[in-house]
């Protein structure tokens, strides 16, 4: 036998044991098998609301087209990655209002653990902090919206810019986008700001409307001419598009009682996941794995992150 008959021998010959040794652990010490974790986000195709309560039978993962064996299922909160980004500009104290209110919603429903930047903009982007899991820092920038400067809303060049900075961020990001939708004075064009949202990795947006109420009521008086009626319309689909395009959610709630709703969707949407912990034959290959998961039609899996079991 040759030498290198030999050392192929030899290397089948270790493949083989490891194979069976493989098998006995897995049968003997399934604790030995390494575990991974999938953090999965279950919503509904048409509504993106949040689908609870799922188990094993519900998932198919697969590595490398084998089915992997699932040993628990179960509900999970994770922390969160976002930025407020809201309209703040001389316009109207009805649609300053509204986003203050839908803005410190949204606040009383962080968690510590949830890392928050608090964006603002008229003519111009402001930073009025940073990303921070400190509640007290992003309550103090909230507090300070009182006094606007600019009349100017330029949300296309806000969100351009507020993709941009997230775009530099591992992981999924969230962008709460509070305002009117109107861009009065921006360099991008809506065709441009549509591109960079759809082309946007990892980035869900969420977008609350202002000046609902007074909107319908100033128009029910006869107060909004047809072209005021139509730019609103528009700013209105923006928003709806932004959102549509990440896979988020839109609202334009009229009544203050919506806070309630708004708050509890923000919760079931994505502060909620499933945690699916998988049994993976591959030891020490981890990072060259691919999963696929399987779903029922109706629904959409966002596969979060992936991870070994402590």
């Amino acid at each position: 036998m040759t030498e290198r008959s030999r050392t192929l021998a030899f290397f089948a010959a270790y493949a083989l044991v490891s194979l069976i040794a493989l098998a006995i652990a897995a049968r003997l010490f399934p604790q030995a098998i390494p575990i991974v974790n999938l953090d999965v986000n279950v919503i509904l195709d048409k509504t993106h609301q949040f689908v609870p309560g799922l188990r094993a039978p519900n998932f198919l993962v697969l590595e490398d087209g084998v089915p992997q064996t699932i040993t628990s299922v179960r509900m999970a909160q994770a922390p969160i990655t976002a930025v407020m980004l809201l309209e703040f500009a001389a316009n109207s104290y009805y649609f300053i209002r509204d986003m203050q209110n839908a803005s410190f919603s949204f606040f009383n429903t962080l968690r510590p653990d949830d890392y928050v930047a608090v964006v603002t903009y008229d003519l111009r982007t402001h930073i009025l902090t940073d990303f921070t899991n400190n509640k007290q820092i992003v309550g103090n920038a909230l507090s300070s919206l009182i006094i606007p400067g600019f009349s100017d809303t330029n949300v296309f060049d806000a969100l351009y810019e507020t993709l941009d900075r997230v775009s530099r961020i591992e992981g999924r990001k969230y962008i709460i986008l509070i305002g009117t939708g109107r861009d009065t004075f921006s360099k991008l064009t809506l065709d441009k700001i549509l591109a960079k949202v759809k082309a946007a990795q990892n980035v869900t947006i969420f977008t609350i409307g202002t000046g609902a109420l007074v909107r319908e009521l100033v128009d029910a008086r006869g107060g909004m001419g047809s072209i005021a009626r139509l730019d609103y319309l528009q700013a209105d689909n923006q928003m709806k598009t932004f959102a549509r395009m990440t896979g988020g959610l839109s609202f334009n709630p009229m009544f203050q009682a919506l806070a309630i709703h708004l708050r509890a969707r923000r919760q079931s949407n994505f502060a909620q996941h499933h945690a699916v912990a998988v049994m993976s034959n591959a030891l020490g290959m981890y990072p060259a794995l691919h999963f696929v998961i399987g779903r029922p039609s109706g629904f959409r899996i966002i596969h979060r992150i992936a991870q070994r079991a402590a």
